[in-house]
């Protein structure tokens, strides 16, 4: 091996030896590095508060949605016939019960709506005995007994209503 030969080779060798973070290369994948690490922690904490938002809106549209139900619940109770056969009366508390329930059903797991919905499954309760004391073993129901069965009914079925528009009303200043 000539000098020359062996100069080249300790100059290899040299270069070879330079640190790795003295070379540009490096220090430009580190950036990009450190820019893609950037954008990936900006666009978790977005998509997070996206999420949070969606949810927020579906909870506005599901308010909403059982508030259009209890605004055509109230709207049929006030339009109660005076002429009512017992029949009648239970099919349309029986609808009436079964709607409330499945709308009351999710509101108690939260604690502002506990009083308004325990105040309309009395009523609901205290309605039905109202029906079953009119209700007529055996009998046909006349036009008379239907005025009986409507005054038997017709005070609850007020106090439903304003039940049902005060938590209506509960429902609506949560959405504002």
């Amino acid at each position: 091996m000539n000098e020359k030969q062996y100069h080249t080779l300790i100059n290899n060798i040299k270069d070879i030896e330079t640190p790795f973070y003295q070379d540009w290369s490096f220090w430009i994948s580190t950036i990009i590095g450190i820019i893609g690490i950037y954008f990936s922690i900006v666009a978790y904490r977005e998509a997070k508060e996206a999420k949070k938002a969606a949810k927020a809106a579906g909870n506005i549209v599901k308010i909403q949605s059982i508030t259009i139900d209890l605004t055509e619940i109230t709207q049929r109770l006030d339009k109660i016939s005076i002429d009512l056969t017992y029949s009648d009366a239970r099919d349309f508390y029986s609808e009436i019960n079964r709607r409330l329930r499945r709308i009351t059903s999710v509101l108690t797991v939260e604690p502002s709506y506990t009083q308004k919905t325990s105040e309309i499954l009395l009523t609901l309760a205290a309605l039905k005995n109202n029906l079953d004391e009119v209700r007529q073993v055996g009998q046909n129901n006349t036009t008379a007994d239907g005025i009986n069965i409507f005054y038997a009914i017709e005070g609850e079925f007020s106090n439903l209503s304003g039940h049902l528009a005060d938590l209506a009303g509960l429902l609506e200043q949560r959405t504002l």
